[in-house]
């Protein structure tokens, strides 16, 4: 799901969700189960720095090598898809 996607309750959360959480549909496809803390009726916030929903950024850090053998190299180009947990960051899809 999209950063700030609006969703409309469908019913109480399933399964794991079951008192803790709703069924909400988005766009009209299938309902989704989500955590009561993960849901808000105020629009979020902006994300840090001004970055919007689909900016394309460029990876400007040094390049860096992961166990699943994925690179992260110098000038990458990726899509902005939400933020992180931690301050002032964003998810990147590169």
């Amino acid at each position: 799901l999209p950063h700030g996607a609006l969703g409309v309750v469908a019913g109480p959360g399933e399964g794991e969700y079951w008192g803790e959480g709703l069924q909400l549909r988005f766009g009209g496809g299938e309902s989704v189960s989500c955590y009561l803390g993960t849901l808000s009726r105020e629009r979020p916030p902006p994300l840090p720095g001004g970055f919007a929903l689909d900016d394309t950024v460029y990876f400007s850090g040094n390049s860096q090598a992961f166990t699943s053998g994925d690179r992260l190299e110098f000038g990458l180009r990726g899509t902005v898809v939400g933020p992180t947990r931690a301050a002032e960051g964003l998810t990147v899809l590169f």
